[in-house]
């Protein structure tokens, strides 16, 4: 069996530079702790929350979140939707592949992994192929709840 790691989900208020009220502790593997380090934000309680940086104490992990905020982020109020128009759970982790179309965001695939490490490995590329269409991947949510990695593309003017 595997160590599990405490993982605390800090607000961080961005006007002081100081740290608020813990949003969420979990415990998980060192696998999932990088997977979770590598999202830009995170679905908790209902609410997505934007990632701002991370650290290791030696003991415990932090994550420093703040509320998501639509405006700030490319057609964030489209992927704010997009993240809330589906409530299916797999059993293991899957990566939704969300693409723009101009209007709304339209699922292109789902991708499912054996293990934690391998979704991780699909968040290490700033650029993705989806049925032979070259992508840039924009943002891209956690919902741990779900067990689903929420990717948000543009497509790109590279061609195959």
């Amino acid at each position: 069996m595997y160590n599990e790691l405490p993982v605390i989900y800090q607000e961080w208020d961005e006007q002081t530079g100081q740290s608020l009220e813990p949003i969420a502790k979990v415990l998980v593997s060192q696998e999932i702790l990088f997977l979770r380090k590598l999202v830009n934000a995170t679905m908790i309680r209902n609410q997505i929350w934007e990632h701002t940086s991370h650290e290791t104490d030696g003991e415990k992990s932090f994550i420093y979140v703040k509320p998501f905020d639509p405006n700030v982020v490319t057609h964030g109020e489209k992927i704010k939707q997009t993240a809330f128009s589906r409530y299916d759970l797999a059993n293991r982790y899957e990566a939704e592949y969300w693409g723009f179309t101009g209007i709304d965001f339209q699922l292109l695939k789902i991708g499912t992994y054996e293990q934690a490490l391998d979704a991780a490995q699909v968040l290490l590329d700033h650029y993705v192929h989806v049925h032979k269409v070259h992508y840039e991947v924009d943002y891209v949510i956690l919902d741990p709840n779900r067990k689903k990695i929420l990717l948000f593309l543009q497509q790109t003017s590279f061609s195959d």
